[in-house]
């Protein structure tokens, strides 16, 4: 049953969702335009946050705007197709974008932790892990097509999803999967590879601490900025996708006349506000995503790609190339130094890193940070 909002909320939601799906639109934008210009960044892992970025850019494009028109306009205007069509694009890209945030999780962990294994995650395998995460979500998004659940109207009726509130056995079994498959399961992906991951880069700045304490307060500096960004992962996603979930689950297993029209409508609005975040959480705090944007500025200003190389980047070149050179090799049980996609792309070198440990751990810590 739907349930009504007053006018003046109508209006604010609708402008609310239609500025969501504009700067959700303008930041993957930029993101894929960074893809395109930089040849660079085309590492494994960029490969996800590219897919984050096209189901995010999809969302803004096929859900928000209906979703705001129907808003501004206090009604549904697209009939019983278009609820359709909308529930399923909105159920289909949000679990793509789920989905691939464990496989960011996974991908961290088997670099940073397991490096034998992740040197294996080359950019074509990346590929081939993003389109399992896109056929799953296709996979549950077609399941309410077909006669397992459906989608209807929720809220106040400016949106559609998946039918919550239904005693059907099948209907609740399909919410119960649904929510341990696309949530649980992510979530507690997410921290037990985030969890690893931390503990082994506070592993290896404990053994730099004795070769080298010199640079053991450097690299606590890189842990604490490592860990903000997975922190601020973790909460945003909770944030985003929680409140939604409560409210699902309390549809199906409550009594849904305890739900408001404004209670159904805010979690969804949050749910929406992943878009946004994505490209400011997985590319402002990437280092190699600043250069490729500011490469794109530059190249406004000059217009020749090729030929520009930012000064950040020239340094950071430098660094490398003093750090890699003229220093003797050894194996070390943390595995290799080189995380970046040309050791990848190689297949897996041998265990060996430098033998310097302050070295090691200096170089294992700020290539895994970032």
């Amino acid at each position: 049953m739907e349930k009504q909002l007053d006018n003046l909320t109508y209006y604010a939601t609708g402008v609310t969702i239609a500025l969501i799906g504009i700067l959700g639109a303008f930041g993957n934008i930029m993101v894929q335009l960074a893809f395109i210009i930089d040849k660079k960044i085309r590492t494994p892992t960029n490969i996800f946050i590219l897919s984050i970025s096209l189901s995010d850019l999809a969302i803004s494009v096929f859900g928000n705007p209906i979703s705001a028109s129907a808003s501004l306009s206090r009604r549904w205007l697209f009939g019983e197709a278009g609820c359709k069509w909308y529930g399923f694009a909105n159920t289909f890209f949000g679990l793509v974008s789920i989905n691939t945030h464990a496989l960011i999780a996974i991908d961290r962990y088997l670099i940073i932790v397991k490096p034998h294994i992740g040197c294996y995650i080359t950019k074509k395998r990346a590929v081939m892990m993003s389109t399992v995460a896109w056929f799953l979500a296709l996979l549950w998004s077609v399941f309410p097509l077909i006669g397992w659940s459906e989608y209807t109207f929720e809220g106040a009726g400016m949106m559609c999803s998946v039918l919550w509130q239904s005693d059907e056995t099948d209907d609740v079994l399909y919410v119960v999967s649904l929510f341990l498959s696309s949530f649980v399961l992510p979530i507690t992906i997410m921290i037990f590879c985030y969890v690893g991951v931390f503990r082994t880069l506070r592993s290896a700045a404990s053994i730099q601490a004795a070769w080298n304490p010199e640079s053991a307060e450097k690299n606590l500096k890189v842990q604490k900025s490592f860990f903000k960004m997975v922190f601020i992962i973790a909460m945003a996603y909770l944030i985003s996708w929680t409140p939604y979930s409560v409210v699902a689950l309390m549809s199906t297993f409550g009594d849904p006349k305890y739900i408001s029209a404004t209670s159904a409508t805010i979690p969804a609005i949050l749910a929406k506000t992943s878009i946004i975040y994505n490209p400011i959480i997985y590319v402002v705090m990437n280092r190699n995503f600043r250069r490729a944007f500011l490469k794109m500025m530059t190249c406004c200003f000059h217009g020749n790609v090729d030929k520009m190389k930012h000064p950040v980047q020239e340094d950071n070149q430098m660094k490398d190339k003093k750090l890699t050179t003229e220093i003797p090799l050894t194996t070390y049980p943390l595995g290799t130094t080189r995380l970046d996609s040309n050791v990848r792309e190689c297949g897996c070198p041998p265990v060996e890193v430098l033998s310097i440990p302050g070295q090691i751990v200096s170089s294992f810590i700020e290539k895994s940070a970032v």
